[in-house]
This record gives C-alpha cells, structure tokens and sequence, in this order.
C-alpha cells in the first residue's frame, strides 16, 4: 500500500471522489494504492496540487517514517503505540527525523512537548491531542 491510502483517510475523501476529480474510472486509482499500476507523472502532479503533498508522499509505500511525514505534514501528531508512556512519536523537522517527543503539561489544556534528539519546543492544545489518540491512531492500527 502507498501514501495515497493514507493521505485519503486523513482528508476524508474516498477513492470514488477522487477517480471523479482527476477523471479516471475509480478502479485505477484503487490498482495505484495496490500497485497494480504506477501512477502516471501527470496524474502524479494533479494529485500534489489536489491532496497538497509532495509526490514522494503519496507514492512510497507505508514504511512507519512515511506515515510520519504524511502526518507531519497536515499537522497532525502521529503517535506510534510502541512508544513508551510519556512520549509521542514524531517526525521532527528540526531533525529531520522519526524521533521521539516527551510530553509534559504546561496549563490545563495544554501539552509541551521536546523533541529528545533536538530539543526543540512545542505545544499542542488537549483537545487535538485527543483526537489524534481517539481517531488517527486507529486508522493505522
């Protein structure tokens, strides 16, 4: 399976929408997320434009860091249920890596995180955290 599954999910569209928007019977976008066939350099470019990600994302296969990066970049925090308690798994860019984030809380409804490779510093508000943990992570698993 490639990025193009994922990347689906996460904006909620279906296969069938799609195959309308780029005009292609559905059948071929669903060979192109099994990969029965390639997907064509011009569709490639319709699909950046339409799902607003790079190429490389929506045609590699599902390896955990590609999840990551597809995640990372609708800014949605992408937790890997292997990660140890108190830590979030994420690509950072800072890093440019799979790395982890330890989670500390800062207000009532808000969560520091540190990336443990870089340091660097971010928050992220209760509510979104979540989702991610209610909805995203179940889509992988």
């Amino acid at each position: 399976m490639i990025g193009l599954k994922l990347i689906l999910s996460i904006k909620d569209m279906k296969q069938k929408e799609m195959a309308e928007r780029l005009c292609v019977v559905p059948m071929t976008v669903s060979d192109w997320i099994t990969k029965k066939r390639r997907i064509p350099s011009e569709r490639l470019v319709q699909l950046e434009e339409i799902l607003e990600a790079e190429g490389q994302l929506i045609q590699s296969d599902l390896t955990e860091e590609i999840v990551a990066r597809i995640y990372y970049n609708y800014g949605i925090p992408y937790r890997i249920t292997k990660t140890r308690p108190g830590y979030l798994k994420e690509y950072c860019e800072e890093c440019e890596d799979l790395t982890e984030f330890k989670l500390g809380k800062v207000y009532d409804d808000i969560f520091e995180v540190k990336c443990s490779t870089c340091s660097v510093e971010n928050e992220w508000c209760t509510n979104e955290y979540e989702r991610v943990l209610r909805d995203v992570v179940k889509k992988i698993i």
